[in-house]
């Protein structure tokens, strides 16, 4: 369909696709495969000069480094954003930049420079009512930012963060991964918390989402052994 595409003279749309694919590829733990279609994406948009879509391949580009572990990689190619971003007449495509700084900071435990990061990045974030296109990227937003908070020991910020995806509508449509797996976060901090009634709630609508998804993955296997141990505590309490 990528040859239909480019016959019908669709260009938009197939740079949308390969930006899309590309994500999904990055979601499901496939971040070899992600890093070589935002390459191709990039090399696109260059070819048409669709400047946003350079920005989002690179922006792309530097989380599929940062989950291969190749951290000097990522840092140079938030530069290279950095200096696309800073050289547009769309600022409020900052926003790419601090994220992905972000989210480098977030993968070497620098959690402080992590929320700060990510915080940068709200202020610029598109309005969900935007069209798709340019917007739906909230849950992109949210996610690494509800982490950082969890893992920066503000649980009060990550419940409402991560709070923030279960309300989305278009912003989430993309990202169905980071959307399913808000609830098991929500499920762990109301199990911290001590709040069994919604840690069980939030643990059943993961899986509930999930049941039909890799069940290899480790929050399906952790979820499931907490929830049946919620559950049995809960009914000796009773």
């Amino acid at each position: 369909w990528w040859e239909k595409l480019n016959k019908l003279g669709q260009q938009a749309w197939l740079l949308s696709a390969r930006y899309f694919t590309a994500h999904y590829d990055l979601q499901t733990g496939d971040p070899e495969t992600a890093l070589k279609k935002f390459q191709e994406l990039f090399d696109q948009a260059s070819e048409q000069e669709a400047v946003d879509y350079q920005r989002y391949a690179l922006h792309g580009k530097g989380l599929a480094y940062i989950a291969m572990n190749h951290s000097a990689e990522a840092l140079r190619t938030a530069v290279e954003l950095q200096k696309a971003t800073e050289g547009s007449l769309n600022k409020k495509a900052i926003w790419l930049y601090f994220n992905l700084m972000g989210s480098i900071e977030l993968k070497q435990k620098n959690f402080k420079l992590a929320v700060e990061n990510l915080e940068k990045a709200l202020p610029f974030m598109p309005f969900e009512n935007d069209p798709w296109w340019s917007a739906g990227r909230q849950a992109l937003v949210f996610g690494p930012l509800a982490q950082a908070y969890l893992e920066a020991g503000q649980q009060e910020k990550a419940l409402e963060t991560y709070g923030k995806i279960t309300q989305l509508t278009s912003g989430r449509l993309a990202w169905g991964i980071i959307y399913a797996k808000c609830f098991y976060q929500l499920g762990k901090i109301h199990a911290m918390r001590g709040d069994r009634a919604e840690a069980i709630d939030n643990y059943r609508k993961f899986l509930d989402l999930w049941k039909n998804a890799d069940p290899g993955i480790p929050e399906a296997a952790d979820a499931k052994k907490k929830l049946a141990r919620m559950i049995v505590a809960a009914f000796y309490d009773d």
